[in-house]
């Protein structure tokens, strides 16, 4: 019988968790988009063209549901970013950039940045 090592089953399980912890929300056609912030330990799932975004803390084995953010009626979840300290999650929508401060669990429009997020992603398309 193979034995594995503690972190590697731990890791395991926190991943079969974190998909059914995934899988108990509504069905949603698009695909799954999982962002994890690696020295924070938070993970942001969701769907493309979700109304919503489940922020998880995940470490340890152990996954921890810490809120469920909806979005503005009319929004649906194209991508989803950390930002560089790890603080905001960045969630890009059709119309807009919403960006949501993980300390006071404010969610923000950032227009500005939309147009550019949005040029970005049809610049990879076409590569």
């Amino acid at each position: 019988m193979r034995h594995f090592p503690v972190t590697r089953l731990s890791r395991l399980f926190a991943t079969f968790a974190l998909l059914m912890l995934a899988a108990c929300g509504p069905v949603s056609t698009g695909l799954a988009i999982v962002v994890a912030a690696p020295t924070t330990g938070m993970v942001a799932v969701t769907a493309r063209g979700s109304a919503n975004v489940r922020l998880l803390y995940a470490r340890d084995g152990s996954i921890v549901l810490l809120r469920t953010v909806y979005l503005p009626p009319g929004d649906a979840v194209q991508s989803v970013a950390w930002s560089n300290d790890e603080r905001d999650v960045l969630i890009t929508t059709s119309g807009k950039v919403l960006a949501l401060d993980t300390r006071t669990w404010r969610l923000e429009s950032i227009p500005r940045l939309a147009a550019a997020a949005r040029d970005d992603a049809g610049a990879l398309r076409r590569r």
